[in-house]
């Protein structure tokens, strides 16, 4: 009989664990409302209520153990994560923007880093160039690399123009910051394999600006 049983016993069993999942989950919804209610106050704007929702349920999600999040609540979470990052972004860049100490090394690095790849790409250039007049060179890639020249030396003007406004000028390539932000974007765009340092805050905060 207790096997006969068993069957229909489970599906009492779960459909008891479900209600009692989904009475926990109203519960909790009625609280939060209550908790919005009161920190929004009676006369917030739609804007606000949501802005101040949206960090309530971060705030509920990010302390339930994460076996018991749903998969909706897993997406809600990361939204939520990467949304509230997004922010914090924003309001570091606005104010790193103002900095001329972090700008004045922002425009450093870039300056080393296309003064290097400027030079590479004129010796690429004089070589392909060797290589038409003996009717083996690639057209194509000559006009390519005219491109890239012409995009780094923009890049330099614009970085020198802004080294006039620092007392100091732009930093030196070989001063330990300005070479280890040239190197980290020697490694974003010539394609060179990642390194974990790059990919700190602290260079990320940096290269940000750079794009």
């Amino acid at each position: 009989a207790r096997r006969r049983n068993s069957g229909p016993q489970a599906a009492l069993d779960e459909c008891a664990r479900a209600f009692r999942l989904g009475r926990a989950a109203e519960q909790a919804r009625q609280a939060d409302l209550a908790e919005l209610d009161r920190r929004a106050g009676p006369d917030a704007s739609d804007l606000v209520r949501s802005q101040i929702w949206t960090q309530l349920r971060l705030e509920r999600l990010s302390v339930k153990p994460v076996s018991e999040l749903t998969e909706g609540e897993r997406a809600e979470l990361q939204a939520g994560s990467k949304a509230e990052l997004a922010e914090t972004h924003a309001t570091l860049d606005t104010a790193h923007s103002r900095d001329p100490a972090f700008m004045r090394l922002v425009h450093s690095s870039l300056a080393c880093y296309h003064g290097v790849r400027r030079d590479r790409i004129k010796d690429e250039l004089r070589h392909e160039a060797a290589l038409l007049k003996l009717g083996k060179g690639n057209r194509q890639r000559s006009y390519a690399l005219q491109s890239d020249l012409r995009q780094s030396e923009d890049v330099l003007s614009r970085a020198r123009e802004a080294g006039k406004r620092y007392r100091d000028g732009l930093g030196k390539c070989t001063e330990e910051q300005v070479a280890v932000l040239a190197h980290c974007l020697a490694i974003r765009f010539d394609g060179q394999q990642q390194e974990p340092a790059c990919e700190s805050e602290e260079i990320q905060q940096y290269l940000r600006f750079i794009r």
